[in-house]
């Protein structure tokens, strides 16, 4: 699944423009089914911080359910333009994993480890930061966690975490 969860976290998928694009930078709809057999059934959003992920549930019951955090670019509205602050990049900021717990996003991977289904959890830049967060304060809520080209957390973080299959890529 790394293969396919790398097109989800990257910001374009080459040569596909169409509305079923998977990557998490592609605003969805939920019910939306996308390329790689997913379909988007919620989307946690929080506008002050810029907070955005998705819950996929795959068309493939072998395949687990996944949240997918988006990274940087993502931390502010649609419509605004970027600026570089570079207070995201401080390792123990938690702001985006308080909008994560405040938007029903630890929810939705809580509710699917109670039915048994435990989640992926998926992010890049940003995104991966705050997966990892995610990882290792709610470790018994989630399957494993793939990150791409993410930012640090804290030693601390780090050594107090029970959380386990933690993959880190970079691209």
């Amino acid at each position: 699944l790394d293969a396919l969860y790398e097109i989800f976290a990257k910001p374009q998928l080459s040569g596909v423009s169409n509305p079923d694009n998977p990557s998490i930078y592609i605003r969805h709809q939920v019910g939306q089914e996308i390329l790689g057999g997913y379909k988007i059934e919620n989307v946690f959003e929080d506008s002050p911080t810029g907070f955005y992920a998705e819950g996929r549930v795959s068309l493939n019951p072998a395949y687990p359910p996944v949240l997918v955090i988006r990274g940087y670019g993502s931390w502010y509205p649609f419509d605004r333009v970027l600026e570089d602050t570079p207070e995201v990049f401080i390792a123990n900021l938690e702001r985006q994993l308080k909008a994560a717990e405040t938007q029903g996003a630890i929810h939705w991977l809580q509710q699917y480890t109670q039915s048994g289904n435990k989640p992926d959890l998926i992010g890049e830049s940003l995104g991966g930061k705050v997966a990892q967060q995610i990882a290792a304060k709610y470790p018994n809520f989630i399957r494993s966690t793939v990150t791409f080209n993410a930012l640090g957390v804290s030693r601390q973080v780090k050594e107090t975490s029970k959380a386990e299959n933690v993959f880190h890529y970079f691209t």
